[in-house]
């Protein structure tokens, strides 16, 4: 007889032997393994198929239809026309300016435009420089100069406010062709050549002034101002303030009481009365400059005009200065009679 089952006392199972994971197709040689299943396509974008409605900052609904760069979007406006554009026009606008507040996850939703690179190498074309195939007539007298850049340059003749007309070398550069014929101004010369250039042949074919046409109808006096606009006499005596604080003027005061020392002190002083409305640090270098160089009124009368505007320019000084220095000062030393002659 079987022996009985004891009650309330489970029997202990053995352990399992681990059994290796088997493949699921067969290993053998000339079999492949089936291909991998096609992944699932990726989800449609957020409101794919179903128009992207906003609010433009007039109140106006848009739609918009794609997203650019730098914060632009194309979109067609609504048939209520307004300053903000026509009826169901076509335009692109720009967050936040273009758009009402608060639907920037609106507008991130939009699809984007493609970006279309440029492509390199179309910028402005440059002027290929006028050369010529030799060295053309040279007037007698011209001299030789060389430019700020190193060329030879032909000086054919003196043209007005420091302008010269040259012939360049057979080197080609960026300064102009293989013997071109330009002109050029005293600082685009290299520095020290200004009395070679003075002793260049003048132009033969100076510009004349244009003439006046008589037939223009005449300028008519400026009108007496009114009575009412007239300065009340006042009781207080008017004191004359002392020439030195008032501006050198030919026109102001006699001829004998403006005119300066012949010093660089008198020059130095010149130069703060013509221009009163110039910088504190412009006065101080114009002194600093004439104190160096030991320059005096007679001095600068006695340079050639554009001698004198190439040494103001060279040191710095604008442009009104260069030009009107030396006629402001020749206004003021000279007598009538001298500036006519």
């Amino acid at each position: 007889m079987p022996p009985k089952k004891e009650k309330g006392k489970k029997r202990k199972e053995l352990p399992t032997a681990f059994l290796p994971d088997t493949p699921a197709w067969p290993t053998s040689e000339g079999t492949q393994p089936p291909a991998p299943r096609p992944t699932a396509p990726p989800p449609p974008p957020r409101n794919s198929g179903a128009p992207i409605l906003v609010r433009t900052a007039g109140g106006r609904t848009a739609t918009v239809i794609e997203k650019k760069q730098r914060g632009w979007f194309v979109c067609d406006l609504d048939g209520n026309a307004n300053e903000e554009g026509k009826a169901h026009e076509r335009k692109t606008l720009r967050r936040p300016h273009g758009f009402a507040p608060g639907q920037d996850h609106l507008l991130d939703s939009a699809p984007q435009a493609p970006i279309v690179p440029k492509p390199k190498g179309e910028g402005p074309r440059k002027k290929k420089p006028k050369s010529q195939a030799g060295p053309g007539p040279v007037p007698p007298g011209a001299v030789r100069a060389r430019t700020a850049g190193g060329r030879v340059a032909t000086v054919l003749y003196r043209k007005q406010r420091g302008w010269f007309a040259v012939e360049l070398d057979g080197d080609e550069n960026d300064e102009g062709g293989a013997y071109e014929r330009k002109t050029l101004r005293r600082p685009m010369f290299a520095p020290g050549q200004d009395e070679l250039l003075n002793s260049a042949p003048p132009d033969p074919n100076p510009a004349e002034p244009k003439p006046k046409d008589p037939a223009a109808p005449k300028k008519s006096p400026a009108k007496a101002a009114p009575a009412k606009d007239a300065k009340k006499p006042s009781s207080k005596p008017s004191v004359r303030k002392p020439s030195s604080a008032r501006p050198l003027s030919s026109s102001s005061v006699p001829v004998a009481a403006v005119i300066p020392a012949d010093t660089p002190q008198g020059l130095a002083a010149c130069f703060a009365a013509f221009y009163p409305g110039s910088k504190a640090e412009d006065k101080a270098k114009f002194q600093q400059f004439v104190l160096d160089n030991t320059l005096c009124p007679r001095h600068v009368l006695n340079m050639p005009v554009e001698k004198c505007e190439s040494m103001l320019q060279q040191h710095g000084f604008e442009g009104v200065v260069v030009f009107t220095f030396q006629s402001r000062l020749r206004e003021v030393c000279l007598p009538a009679a001298a500036r006519g002659a």
